[in-house]
């Protein structure tokens, strides 16, 4: 299955998704870049992007951030890393498919039982399942820590500044942007200078403060503002590299189950 092909379809009746430069890309100029989107896929990756992709909660966020991550990553410097920045974009919440549908749209506060045991579980549950099916570390990095904070107050494990592999920081800007931009069962969604008012504010605190600045500058339509003041870290610096030894699919399940 060529998986290009296929988002460009699904591309298509979306409409358009939101990029760097316009956030209303039409259909037409919408296809994945080929050297961007993996050409093939196996029968188990081909099942669970379509399980993605026709999710109500979480298909159209799940392509959004995966197009963004990989803008922000562009100019980051990752050429060689977009195809596993897309994936681990497109897969960062699978592991929400096995999560309880109402807790994921409750229009309430979640108790500290649904939240820590259940949604916060998530990450690790996606891991898994992608580990199963011969996804790449890159990849299993962005599913398993797009929830850790640049100030180590995240999960699944606690993970602090650069121990966070770069993609994942990525990710987890990507994500914070889309999930603002958009409504939520418990909010209506902010304008895009509100949110990037916010991603501004947790640069250095939830989020790698270089990528948001980066991301922040790279979405800002307008006058610069405070939020360029941090100087940019050469792009030669984030290098995609491994912040532990790769976690195996039977590791990450003991370390899941411990």
């Amino acid at each position: 299955m060529r998986l290009g092909t296929k988002l460009g379809k699904l591309l298509a009746r979306l409409g358009g998704v939101p990029s760097a430069g316009n956030f209303e890309v039409d259909a037409r100029e919408a296809d994945p870049d080929p050297s961007v989107v993996p050409g093939a896929v196996s029968a188990r990756q081909q099942e669970l992007i379509d399980q993605v992709l026709v999710n109500p909660v979480i298909g159209g966020h799940s392509l959004r951030t995966a197009v963004l991550s990989v803008e922000i990553a562009k100019r980051l410097g990752l050429t060689t890393a977009l195809g596993d920045i897309f994936l681990g974009g497109l897969f960062h919440d699978v592991g929400q498919l096995f999560v309880p549908p109402a807790l994921l749209v409750a229009p309430r506060p979640l108790t500290p039982t649904e939240r820590t045991e259940i949604v916060e579980s998530h990450p690790v549950l996606g891991a898994l399942v992608l580990g199963g099916a011969g996804l790449s570390q890159a990849v299993l990095d962005c599913v398993l820590h797009h929830h850790e904070r640049w100030d180590g107050g995240g999960y699944p494990y606690g993970l602090a500044h650069d121990r966070i592999p770069v993609a994942a920081r990525i990710v987890a800007v990507a994500e914070v942007y889309d999930v603002l931009t958009h409504d939520q069962a418990y909010r209506a969604a902010l304008t895009r200078e509100e949110t990037l008012d916010e991603v501004c504010h947790a640069a250095g605190n939830q989020l790698d403060p270089e990528v948001a600045i980066l991301a922040y500058d790279l979405l800002h339509k307008g006058s610069s503002s405070a939020c360029r003041a941090t100087p940019a870290r050469p792009a030669a610096s984030y290098a995609v590299r491994p912040s532990r030894p790769p976690l195996t699919f039977g590791g990450l399940r003991a370390a899941h189950a411990s």
